[in-house]
């Protein structure tokens, strides 16, 4: 691949523990790949993956969370809203 890099996002305080313990783990089994945080912005920093996929369940309008191709890729394949 040539990455070198291990690119992390970090929404709130309680993300860092948890990618800092992993981040650990990784450099004992790839030495040569360096992990790099950033913090989201404000208006992301409330979103998870599992909100999003929650509300899509029972219908409700995840575009204000997620670019298009993410919305299509929730009704397309996987996650089927609430009948």
């Amino acid at each position: 691949v040539g990455a070198v890099a291990l690119v992390r996002g970090l929404r709130q305080v309680s993300d860092f523990d948890a990618e800092f313990r992993m981040a650990f783990a990784n450099r004992k089994l790839a030495p040569e790949f360096e992990t790099v945080f950033f913090m989201t912005s404000e208006e992301y920093a409330l979103i998870s993956s599992s909100m999003v996929r929650d509300a899509h369940r029972w219908d409700g309008d995840v575009s204000k969370f997620v670019p298009p191709p993410v919305v299509a890729a929730l009704e397309e394949k996987g996650v089927p809203a609430r009948s």
